[in-house]
């Protein structure tokens, strides 16, 4: 097998740095949270984000 060495780049490494630093929200945790489900149960017929949002805030109130 051939390998090629590739090299990334800088303004990519920056951004990717820059964003690792970045305080996140708890709006932004809760949106993560939600695609994460979605992408979970999302496959399942007639799920949608809508109904993962309602799940959750049903689940957190319990």
């Amino acid at each position: 097998m051939k390998v090629v060495a590739r090299k990334t780049d800088g303004k990519l490494l920056a951004r990717l740095a820059a964003a690792a630093k970045k305080q996140l929200t708890p709006e932004d945790i809760e949106q993560q949270r939600v695609s994460f489900v979605y992408s979970v149960m999302g496959q399942r017929e007639g799920m949608t984000r809508e109904k993962v949002e309602h799940l959750l805030k049903q689940h957190a109130a319990v």
